[in-house]
């Protein structure tokens, strides 16, 4: 009954069988189990081939039954490859085939267990983060709602709303002076959209991105809304530069593609944006982030998606932070609603997502000011025994505790009594293994 996800994820870290299905199993389901009522033969083996493993299906007694059609491109870590992880962990950069080789060859053991030891270089091991904000589209920047001074504020151009109209340079500069005017911390998202803006103008991007510069906005970064994969790497790359010579800080974002039809991401891709924003970090410095996302219309299963977390922190040496959007975490299970009115956010993912905070990623990305949930996202950090902290767009630490924001603070599960230390942390989640011992439990998953 753990769910897809965590099932996943579990033949990378020990486990060798997925258990079986059972038709219309209703008692869990209905003590609240998330986990569905039943699986069918094919997607239990797509999930076992997408986890770089063989399935066998097997009887009650674990001898195999009759022979499987299908096999996968098996991962399994070898001396070939600890030259490159080695050059990672001291902090060099590696090229994009050197990447694309640890992508193709690394177990995902192996991946987080090195991807963890680049981000405690310069971030502090027992932390992570998240920004609440008021997430507003164009339509809302307009209205006379009272917002408290100083408050955090996204404002999403790849969002209209209730506006009838495409965007246009005069109401994106309205609107920003509104909110301005007020106070207020302003992060404006969407590059995708400013590329767009820049086709029917007479300004030039760096007028455009100085125009805003000149109103107070200090950040600009991509939207969750908004996907870049039609932007060429010359294009995100051109748009961030220019928005680096205005004097903006920018958070970039990586989307990771998983076909339905295939069984691996085309890495290549991937990997080869990855390296354009790292290169552009080396020339201006001007990048505080990368957000790694799934693709629209995609089926990105979690251990494809922290794979992809776990490459960006090896990779982006140079990039302080790596970041996974809580509303954005790929899961198989469909929403689950949490909170009051049903306005939470937490899906299956919530069972996967502190792993992604041992596999390179220190921070949850913004999450509405009003949302539902925040004691089961405090939840999730606490429990891998780090210190959750509420930062503003800058990565600073704000002074608002994340306590006085839960719903109920004395009622947390799963959470340490104490923060673990560097020393506890590596036992806990890396048992002091070595490269050469992180292989895994083998190339076969088993089901029933």
């Amino acid at each position: 009954m753990l769910g897809q996800d965590i099932a996943q994820l579990g033949l990378h870290f020990g486990a060798n069988d997925m258990d079986g299905t059972v038709n219309d199993e209703k008692i869990s389901n209905m003590a609240g189990g998330r986990a569905g009522i039943g699986m069918q033969k094919k997607s239990i083996k797509r999930l076992i081939l997408k986890s770089r493993k063989n399935p066998q299906e097997r009887d009650t007694l674990y001898n195999s039954v009759g022979s499987e059609s299908e096999s996968a491109a098996i991962s399994k870590s070898s001396s070939a490859i600890l030259p490159y992880l080695q050059k990672a962990v001291d902090r060099e950069l590696l090229s994009s085939e050197d990447v694309h080789f640890v992508a193709e060859q690394a177990d995902l053991f192996t991946l987080a267990m090195t991807a963890q030891k680049i981000r405690n270089h310069f971030l502090p091991y027992n932390q992570a983060s998240c920004n609440l904000a008021y997430e507003l589209d164009l339509s809302q920047a307009f209205e006379e709602n009272a917002y408290p001074l100083g408050s955090s504020i996204i404002l999403d151009l790849a969002n209209l709303g209730a506006l009838k109209s495409e965007l246009t340079l005069g109401a994106l500069f309205k609107a920003v002076s509104k909110l301005q005017v007020q106070d207020h911390s302003l992060v404006l998202a969407g590059f995708g959209s400013v590329w767009k803006l820049l086709q029917g103008c007479t300004l030039t991007l760096a007028e455009i991105f100085q125009q805003i510069r000149d109103l107070g906005v200090k950040v600009f970064a991509s939207s969750l809304n908004e996907n870049e994969a039609s932007l060429t790497h010359r294009e995100i790359v051109k748009l961030h530069r220019t928005a680096h010579a205005s004097g903006l800080i920018t958070i970039a974002k990586v989307e990771i593609n998983s076909p339905p039809t295939e069984l691996t991401p085309p890495w290549k891709s991937f990997i080869e944006r990855v390296i354009a924003l790292r290169t552009l970090q080396a020339e201006t410095h001007g990048i505080s982030a990368i957000c790694v996302e799934p693709a629209s219309d995609s089926w990105v299963t979690a251990q494809e998606y922290m794979r992809a977390v776990a490459l960006v922190r090896i990779a982006c040496p140079n990039i302080e932070h790596v970041i996974v959007p809580f509303q954005r975490l790929p899961t198989s299970r469909e929403l689950h609603l949490m909170g009051e009115g049903g306005q939470g956010l937490l899906r299956g993912q919530e069972k996967y997502a502190p792993l992604l905070l041992l596999a390179g990623a220190d921070d949850f990305g913004s999450l509405p000011k009003k949302t539902k949930g925040l004691t089961r996202i405090y939840e999730e950090i606490a429990s891998v025994g780090m210190r959750p902290r509420l930062r503003d767009s800058h990565f600073v630490t704000v002074a608002a505790k994340w306590e006085d924001q839960l719903e109920s603070p004395f009622d947390l599960r799963h959470v340490p009594v104490h923060e673990m230390t560097s020393n506890e942390v590596e036992q806990n989640f890396y048992l002091n293994l070595d490269w050469d011992s992180a292989q895994g439990v083998g190339e076969n998953a088993s089901y029933h």
